[in-house]
């Protein structure tokens, strides 16, 4: 008997055992419709008679012409029905995927397909957080309105809300210039900086080598100011006090600016780091030559002091005192009784004394004092400096005569580790 085309539905997976007969017959024709995983032939009974159904118009292609004659797959078709016993129904016109690759394609989004990425059919609605026209997704300050949005580091953050206006690494809260980038400098890291009244220097703490900088330059309305100590915060920045004023200092530079005239005198100035008297910032410490402690804060070109303690009875300031991140709060001092400078450990909530570490050598004029990891940098007028374990006070060298008279010192409150 000679074969003719017939229709076979092949649904997978199936354990149907009509299904598998099905697949048993002979020459195959297949139609491709996607139903389910539906593929079938035109003789489901393998009866090699076409089993028409001309009720229904038949199935087109995209071109709208019927290459397949009469069979229609579209309307009922009883062999289909009879071989999976009455429980295949037609494919439906809103169950045909668009275009390969549907399933994932979010393109024909609104043309009555689901995608298979979650939300990918929800439109969503812009927000706009701040009210300021300029949606979330584009605005450099989401939650604080600014229209223009003006960015003047370029940082993708715009100035409004932005904790370091200038980009210079220094926040602006603790900026003494938060809009100008080249100032206020900051100072290196694994360097201690020294001065005389009139000249900055930088010592390298690894190599002990004394590097200057140059002469401090002062604002052309003030004359004859002599510098008579620094010191320097966790972001690098250089203070200073002559006997009459607080100053800020660029470290590469020298180049110092006014921030305010003082209350009183100081002969040692020192920053306490965030966490050791105030919590969340540092504080700028000023030393009376009678040893008091008074904290001090610039503001629009005022200086406010505010007494924090002393040394305690019988104590006076030699001339500096430092406080190191995880190591501790130190000070050169003098009694009536020893006309030595002596290390002491300071405590920074009150400035009073904890206890005498020791001695420094036999020097009576230690004006500049830096710490750094475990060691104290004792800088002597005479022009010695004096390198100290900071547990100990033993002296670990000496560097003698730089032919500067030293007036002051300071390192970074966290410096770099060896």
């Amino acid at each position: 008997m000679s074969k003719s085309h017939h229709l076979t539905c092949v649904i997978l997976p199936t354990t149907s055992l009509a299904v598998r007969r099905a697949l048993t017959r002979s020459t195959w024709w297949t139609l491709p419709i996607f139903l389910l995983g539906v593929a079938c032939s035109d003789d489901a009974d393998g009866n090699d008679t076409l089993s028409g159904d001309t009720s229904t118009p038949d199935a087109v292609d995209s071109t709208g012409n019927n290459p397949w004659g009469s069979q229609d797959v579209s309307g009922p078709d009883g062999d289909v029905k009879n071989e999976l016993g009455g429980s295949l129904s037609d494919l439906g016109a809103d169950s045909t995927i668009a275009e390969p690759g549907d399933a994932t394609n979010e393109s024909d989004l609104g043309a009555g397909y689901d995608d298979a990425q979650p939300g990918a059919d929800i439109s969503e609605t812009p927000i706009d957080s701040d009210g300021d026209e300029i949606y979330d997704t584009d605005d450099n300050c989401p939650n604080a309105p600014n229209p223009g949005q003006q960015d003047m580091d370029l940082d993708g953050i715009g100035d409004v809300c932005d904790g370091d206006l200038d980009g210079d690494s220094v926040p602006n809260e603790f900026d003494p210039f938060p809009s100008q980038p080249l100032m206020p400098g900051s100072a290196l890291k694994n360097t201690v900086y020294a001065h005389s009244s009139s000249h900055l220097y930088l010592l390298d703490a690894k190599i002990y080598k004394v590097v200057p900088v140059g002469p401090f330059l002062w604002p052309t309305s003030f004359t004859g100011e002599e510098m008579t100590d620094i010191a320097i915060d966790s972001f690098g920045v250089l203070y200073g006090v002559s006997f009459d004023h607080l100053w800020v200092c660029h470290p590469q530079t020298a180049a110092c600016s006014h921030l305010g005239q003082l209350p009183t005198s100081f002969n040692g100035l020192a920053v306490l780091p965030a966490g050791s008297y105030d919590t969340n910032a540092d504080t700028l410490v000023g030393v009376t030559v009678d040893g008091d402690w008074l904290r001090l804060k610039p503001d629009q070109g005022k200086v406010t002091a505010t007494v924090i303690g002393s040394y305690g009875a019988g104590y006076t300031s030699d001339g500096d005192a430092f406080s190191l991140i995880g190591v501790g709060t130190y000070a050169a001092v003098e009694t009536a009784s020893s006309f030595q400078s002596i290390l002491a450990a300071i405590n920074p909530l009150t400035g009073a004394i904890e206890k005498e570490i020791g001695k420094i050598g036999n020097y009576s004029s230690i004006y500049g004092l830096a710490g750094w990891t475990s060691k104290v940098f004792a800088f002597d007028e005479s022009g010695d400096v004096i390198v100290l374990d900071v547990n100990t006070g033993a002296v670990l060298t000496t560097l003698l005569d730089t032919n500067v008279s030293w007036w002051g010192a300071a390192g970074r409150v966290n410096p770099s580790e060896p």
